[in-house]
C-alpha cells in the first residue's frame, strides 16, 4: 500500500477501492499532513468542515471507517489524543521525500557529492505537481504544504550548490532560472545563478543577476541585499579564482540553506529587545495581533507598543489590514513562533494565559490553551491549567460537545502529569480520568473509555461514588462495544463487585449495580447467579417509585435471559420498560426500550406490532438526532421486507441502511449489509450475486454467522463438494458457535436446516435438530433483528423428515 500526495492524491495497492469524493480526500489529506502524529477529532472536523457548516463527528467516523477499509484498520489508530495515520517512508511519498532530503544532507556532509546529487534527484523526482493536488490552496493542508515546499526549495538549493562544487554550471543556470520564476526573491538561488554565470566566464551577467535582485528587494520589499550576496558581489568584482575553478575549494564548509520564510523570520533577532518580545508573544497568541492583550501581558503602554511594532511594519513582517495588524502570512507567523526559545515560550504562554483568564468567561478557552502550553513551568501553573481544562471538560459534557470534552480532559491529565506527585498536590486525578472516560464513551470510543474508567478507579482511595459511577459506565461500554467477557474475574464483574461493597444497602445506586452485575454475569456465562441478581434488582426497583431507574433495570434484566429459552421473559420485561419510560416522559430511555422490544416482537411473530414500534422509533430518533439507534430503522424494515418476500422493497431498504450506517458509524454496518444482501440475492434467485457479496466479506472470519451464509451460497450454486467441505467440520463441532454468538446459534441452525436436510447424513441432521428444537414455537432473529426466519418448528419438521427418510432407507 502506498499513499501519494506530491501531486494528485492517490492510493496504490489499497485493500478496496479508494473513495473519490472531495470530503474523503480532505480527511485523508489532513491525516497525511499529520502522519504518525495524533490529530484530535475536533480539530480534524474543523479542518475538513471549516465552520462546521456540514459534517460532524458521525460523518467523520464514517469517512475514517472507509479509509480504514482501504488502508487497513491498523493504519488509522485511535487514542485519547486523536486519530493517527501510521505509515513509513515506503508507504507515504511525503515521508520518503523528507527521508531522502535528510539522506542527501548526510551524503553531502560525508563528502560523497555524487551520492548527494543522486539523492536530491531521487527526492525531487517524487513530485508530480502541487502537493495535495486539487487541495493545494485549501486551509486543511496549507501549513503542511508550506513545510513541504520549503523543504523542496532547500533540496533544489542544495543541488545547485553541489552542481557548483562539481562544475555543472549549465545545469545550474537552467535550474536557477526556473526556480527564480516561481520565487523571485530567493537570495540563495540568485547567488547560485551568479556563481554559475561566473563559472561559465560571464562576469557581467553574474553582476547583473545580483544587481537586479538588489533593486527588486529595495523596491518591492524595502529590504537591503543580504550580507552573503554583497560578499559574493565583491568576490566577483575582485575576480577571485576560487569562484572560477570548480573543485579548487577542497572542502567547502556546509552551507545552511535558508528558506524564504526563515530568512524573514530570522530578522526578528535584528530588532530591539521590546520588538522581539512583542513579536514572539504575538506569534504564540495567533496570526492577528491583539494589541490590547499584548499590552497587558507584557505590561507595556500604548506608545511603547506602537514604537515596538514600527520596525516590524517597515520590514513587512506584520501588515495593517481592515481587521487590524497581523503577520504577513501564515507561514511567517509559524516560522517566528518556531524561533521562540522553549524556556521563553513557556513564560510567555503563562503570561498570555493569566491575562486571558482575567478577561472573564469568554476568554477561558484561549486561557486554557496557553496555560496548558505553560504547564511545565511550575506546580502552580500546572494546577491552574489542569483545573481550567477540567472545568471546560464539564462544560463541554453538559453541552454535548463530546470531542471538546475529550480534548480538554486529555489536556488536563497532561498538565497534571507535570505535577510532583505528593500528598499535598491539590489535583484530583481520578476525576480527571473519569471525565476523559465520559467524553470517550460519548464519542463511541468504548475501548478508550473503558481504559480511562479503570484508570479512574485504580487508586484504592478513589471515592465510592466515583467507583460506582465508573463501574456502571464500564459495563455499559462493555455492552455497547461487544467486549468478550472472561468469566468470573472479568474486569467489569470485579469492578461492579467492588462498587457494590461500598454501596449503601437498599439505596438506588445498589439497585443499579445489582442489575449491571447481573448483566455482566450473564454475558460471562454465569446465568444462574445472574438470574437471581436480576430478579432482586427488578423487585427493588419496583419498590423505589423511580420510573426511570425501573426502566433501566428492566432493560438490563432483559439481557440476562436467553434469547431462545427466555424469549417470553425478555418480551415481558421490554414491554414493561417501554410503558415505564413513556410514563416517565423519558424520551431517550423510551428509545432504548423500544429498540429492545422490536426484536422480541419479531421472535414472537408479532410482525405488525413490530412495524408500529419501528415507526415510533423512527419519529423519536429523528427528533433526538439519536445516531446510536437511527440506522436500525432501515435495518429492521429491510428484515421485515425480506421475511415477507417483498424483495424490491428490501433491496432499497438494505441500501438505505448501508448509507445510514456509514453516516452514523454503526459498527456492524458492513456485516449486516452483507448478510441481508446475500439473503436478498438468494431470495431473488441470483446466486452469482450472492457469491459476489460473499467474496467482499470473506476475510471477516470473526463474524461466525458467515458460516451459515456461505453454506447457503454453496448450495444455491449447486456445488456439492463445496457444501461438504463446509458441512462436515461444522457438523463435527455439533454446529456450535463461540461464546459471543451463542445468542444467534439457533437462528443459524434454522437458516441451514434445508441444506443439512438435503446434503447431511443422519448424524448431522440429528445434531442440527437438537439445536433447532430449542426454538420451536418462536421466530428466529439474527442479533437485534437484522434478519428474521419463520417458526423453528418448520425447520425441525424438515430435519426430522430427513432423519426418518434416512432410517427407512
Amino acid at each position: 500500500m502506498r499513499i501519494a500526495v506530491l501531486g494528485a492524491i492517490d492510493v496504490l495497492g489499497g485493500q478496496t477501492a479508494a473513495p473519490t469524493g472531495a470530503i474523503a480526500h480532505r480527511v485523508l489529506a489532513v491525516l497525511v499532513a499529520d502522519a504518525n502524529r495524533p490529530i484530535h477529532p475536533d480539530r480534524l472536523s474543523d479542518l475538513v468542515w471549516p465552520g462546521r457548516e456540514q459534517g460532524g463527528a458521525n460523518s467523520l467516523q464514517a469517512h475514517i471507517s472507509r479509509w480504514r477499509k482501504v488502508l487497513g484498520a491498523h493504519r488509522i489508530t485511535f487514542s485519547p489524543a486523536g486519530y493517527t495515520l501510521v505509515a513509513g517512508p515506503h508507504e507515504l511519498d511525503v515521508l520518503e521525500f523528507e527521508d531522502r532530503a535528510r539522506s542527501a544532507v548526510s551524503a553531502r556532509t560525508a563528502g560523497d557529492l555524487e551520492a548527494a546529487i543522486a539523492t536530491c534527484d531521487a527526492a525531487l523526482a517524487l513530485w508530480h505537481g502541487d502537493a495535495f493536488g486539487t487541495l493545494t490552496d485549501d486551509d486543511c493542508v496549507r501549513a503542511r504544504k508550506a513545510e513541504l515546499e520549503t523543504t523542496r526549495t532547500a533540496v533544489h538549493q542544495a543541488r545547485l550548490e553541489l552542481w557548483g562544487i562539481t562544475g555543472a554550471y549549465h545545469q545550474m543556470v537552467g535550474e536557477a532560472v526556473r526556480l527564480i520564476a516561481t520565487d523571485p526573491w530567493n537570495e540563495p538561488v540568485h547567488r547560485a545563478l551568479a556563481r554559475a554565470h561566473y563559472g561559465l566566464g560571464d562576469q557581467v551577467t553574474a553582476l547583473q543577476v545580483l544587481g537586479d535582485l538588489e533593486t527588486g528587494l529595495r523596491t518591492e520589499l524595502g529590504l537591503d541585499l543580504g550580507a552573503s550576496s554583497q560578499l559574493l558581489r565583491e568576490q566577483i568584482l575582485r575576480q577571485e579564482p576560487a569562484l572560477d575553478l570548480a573543485g579548487t575549494v577542497a572542502d567547502p564548509p556546509p552551507v545552511r540553506v535558508i528558506a524564504p520564510l526563515d530568512r524573514l523570520a530570522e530578522r526578528v533577532d535584528e530588532f530591539p529587545e521590546t520588538t522581539r518580545s512583542v513579536l514572539h508573544t504575538a506569534a504564540l497568541a495567533g496570526r492577528t495581533l491583539d494589541t490590547a492583550l499584548l499590552t497587558r501581558a507584557l505590561a507595556l503602554d500604548g506608545p511603547t507598543m506602537a514604537e515596538a511594532l514600527a520596525p516590524a511594519l517597515r520590514a513587512g513582517l506584520v501588515t495593517r489590514t481592515e481587521n487590524g495588524i497581523g503577520f504577513a502570512s501564515d507561514g511567517l507567523h509559524r516560522a517566528i513562533a518556531d524561533l521562540v526559545p522553549p524556556g521563553q515560550a513557556l513564560t510567555l504562554h503563562r503570561r498570555l494565559g493569566e491575562t486571558l483568564l482575567s478577561n472573564g468567561p469568554g476568554a477561558r478557552e484561549g486561557a486554557a490553551n496557553h496555560l496548558a502550553a505553560a504547564a511545565a513551568v511550575d506546580n502552580a501553573t500546572a494546577i491552574k491549567a489542569a483545573a481550567l481544562d477540567h472545568e471546560l471538560t464539564l462544560t463541554a459534557l453538559r453541552s454535548a460537545d463530546y470531542p471538546a470534552a475529550v480534548r480538554h480532559a486529555g489536556r488536563a491529565l497532561l498538565s497534571a502529569s507535570h505535577l510532583a506527585r505528593d500528598d499535598d498536590t491539590p489535583c484530583d486525578h481520578p476525576r480527571l480520568q473519569f471525565s476523559l472516560a465520559e467524553g470517550l464513551q460519548r464519542t463511541g470510543d468504548f475501548p478508550g473509555a473503558m481504559a480511562a474508567y479503570l484508570a479512574a478507579t485504580h487508586s484504592p482511595d478513589a471515592p465510592n461514588d466515583l467507583v460506582q459511577r465508573a463501574a456502571l459506565a464500564y459495563e455499559e461500554c462493555s455492552l455497547l462495544g461487544r467486549r468478550h467477557r472472561t468469566g468470573a474475574r472479568d474486569p467489569s464483574i470485579v469492578l461492579l463487585e467492588r462498587a457494590l461493597a461500598g454501596a449503601d444497602p437498599g439505596s438506588p445506586t445498589e439497585v443499579d449495580l445489582l442489575a449491571a452485575l447481573a448483566q455482566a454475569l450473564s454475558f460471562a456465562g454465569l446465568p444462574e447467579r445472574a438470574t437471581g441478581l436480576a430478579e432482586a434488582a427488578v423487585a427493588a426497583a419496583r419498590d423505589s417509585a423511580d420510573p426511570e431507574r425501573l426502566a433501566r433495570v428492566l432493560l438490563r434484566a432483559c439481557t440476562v435471559h436467553d434469547p431462545v429459552t427466555g424469549a417470553a421473559q425478555r418480551l415481558a420485561l421490554a414491554t414493561e420498560a417501554v410503558a415505564t419510560s413513556r410514563a416517565a416522559e423519558a424520551d431517550e430511555l423510551e428509545v432504548e426500550a423500544l429498540c429492545a422490544l422490536v426484536p422480541e416482537l419479531m421472535r414472537a411473530g408479532r410482525l405488525d406490532e413490530a412495524e408500529q414500534v419501528i415507526a415510533r422509533v423512527a419519529r423519536l430518533v429523528d427528533v433526538q438526532d439519536n445516531v446510536l439507534h437511527r440506522s436500525k430503522v432501515p435495518m429492521w424494515r429491510a428484515a421485515l421486507a425480506l421475511a415477507a418476500h417483498r424483495f424490491d422493497e428490501a433491496e432499497i431498504l438494505i441500501e438505505d441502511f448501508r448509507a445510514a450506517g456509514l453516516r452514523d458509524a454503526y459498527q456492524d454496518t458492513d456485516r449486516i449489509h452483507g448478510f441481508q444482501s446475500i439473503l436478498l440475492a438468494l431470495g431473488q434467485r441470483r446466486p452469482a450475486q450472492a457469491v459476489a457479496v460473499l467474496k467482499q466479506v470473506e476475510d471477516d472470519a470473526a463474524f461466525e454467522p458467515w458460516q451459515a451464509a456461505t453454506l447457503l451460497v454453496a448450495d444455491a450454486v449447486d456445488d456439492p463438494a463445496w457444501v461438504q467441505r463446509l458441512l462436515v467440520p461444522w457438523s463435527a463441532r455439533r454446529f456450535g458457535l463461540s461464546a459471543p454468538f451463542l445468542g444467534v446459534q439457533v437462528f443459524c441452525a434454522c437458516l441451514i436446516a434445508d441444506v443439512v436436510a438435503t446434503h447431511g447424513d443422519d448424524v448431522a441432521r440429528a445434531r442440527l435438530a437438537d439445536l433447532v428444537r430449542r426454538g420451536v414455537g418462536q421466530h428466529q432473529v439474527l442479533g437485534a433483528g437484522a434478519a428474521i426466519l419463520g417458526d423453528a418448528a418448520l425447520s425441525l419438521d424438515r430435519l426430522v423428515e430427513g432423519v426418518r427418510d434416512g432410517a427407512s432407507r
